[in-house]
């Protein structure tokens, strides 16, 4: 919580005072991998009214019993507000079974359809088969889902 407080109200007003941004919710976002793709998708949810994209590249959604997940189920209107990247590879899995982390991830994005997302028009679900938790197999998605984010087309 304390680094979303940071986020929302030290850094962005910073940011915006500083460079000429649009600093509408459609044109401000977070993404991350691995729990930095989990406190993106936390963020998102908590403030809505900030953050308009959400970027969680194979987000840990594991972590603290699927609180996420529990969290999003029972309010999924104010992350449904939001353009969502979801991504996973099929061999995640660092003392977890990688088809629970696949699960994760097609739940979230259950959810999320379930709540009116729409898959590549608000919502991107990538399962990226053989692909690992590390560095290169994010950056082998990294330019998917800017364009996704970034490019409001539908």
């Amino acid at each position: 919580e304390k680094y979303a407080r940071f986020l929302v109200e030290e850094l962005k007003p910073r940011i915006d005072a500083t460079f000429r941004t649009l600093s509408d919710p459609a044109h401000t976002g977070v993404c991350g991998s691995s729990l930095g793709g989990l406190v993106s998708l936390y963020i998102c949810d908590k403030y809505p009214g900030t953050f308009g994209l959400c970027g969680a590249m194979s987000p840990s959604l594991w972590w603290g019993k699927r609180e996420m997940l529990t969290r999003i189920a029972a309010n999924p209107a104010s992350l449904s507000q939001c353009r969502v990247w979801l991504d996973m590879g099929t061999k995640e899995g660092s003392g977890v079974d990688p088809s629970s982390n696949v699960a994760n991830v097609r739940d979230l994005g259950a959810l999320l359809e379930k709540a009116g997302m729409k898959q590549n028009e608000n919502l991107a679900v990538l399962i990226d088969d053989g692909k690992e938790h590390n560095e290169a197999a994010w950056a082998g998605r990294l330019d998917r889902m800017i364009v996704f984010l970034l490019c409001n087309e539908k």
